[in-house]
């Protein structure tokens, strides 16, 4: 037994020996060759503009703040229709397809969620009296996103919310916002 665990060793050792006297080439690498890539993940603004058909003034603009990589896009949106409507959302979007257009454009779903509120006039006992209510809506969304350049993109999509919690009168005023909008954003 000893002289098969001696005779093992033996091999073990030269073959090491022979694996680590070659020498392979050495390739130096310093921390400028290193490059990690915008797309990993990076923050952004933007801004869009938009059409409802939820509100008197169908049009609607927004403000947004987020941050991105490869599959996943978080931003908080300010919207704002400047006459009755606003609302602050945080939405989140997967990307479901990407590739498309020489690896420039994605199809994206999400999920959006936030506070919302209305404000206006309505007529109580013959008197106009100005209103102001809040609530909470949520939804989804859907879109396409083609980068124009490494620095901008831009979306096109449609989001659908689910309005709760605002009242006037008699009945809750709106039930849902929905529409179309297309934004710019500027990655930094």
């Amino acid at each position: 037994m000893k002289r098969y665990l001696l005779a093992v060793a033996t091999l073990l050792t030269m073959s090491t020996t022979e694996v680590m006297a070659y020498d392979p080439p050495v390739t130096q690498m310093y921390s400028s060759d290193v490059e990690i890539t915008r797309s990993e993940q990076y923050a952004f603004a933007g801004v869009g503009v938009g059409y409802s058909n939820s509100f008197e003034k169908n049009a609607v603009i927004d403000l947004r703040l987020g941050m991105q990589n490869s599959l996943w896009r978080t931003m908080f949106t300010y919207e704002s229709n400047f006459d009755i409507y606003q609302s602050l959302l945080i939405e989140v979007d997967r990307t479901v397809m990407a590739g498309l257009m020489g690896g420039k454009g994605r199809v994206y779903l999400g999920l959006s969620g936030g506070w919302v509120m209305f404000k206006g006039d309505r007529i109580d006992n013959n008197i106009t009296v100005n209103w102001e209510d809040y609530g909470y809506a949520y939804g989804g969304n859907v879109g396409f996103m083609y980068y124009i350049s490494d620095q901008v993109d831009l979306s096109i999509g449609y989001r659908y919310l689910k309005v709760k919690d605002i009242c006037g009168a008699e009945s809750c005023l709106k039930d849902n916002i929905n529409g179309l909008e297309v934004a710019l954003h500027y990655f930094f």
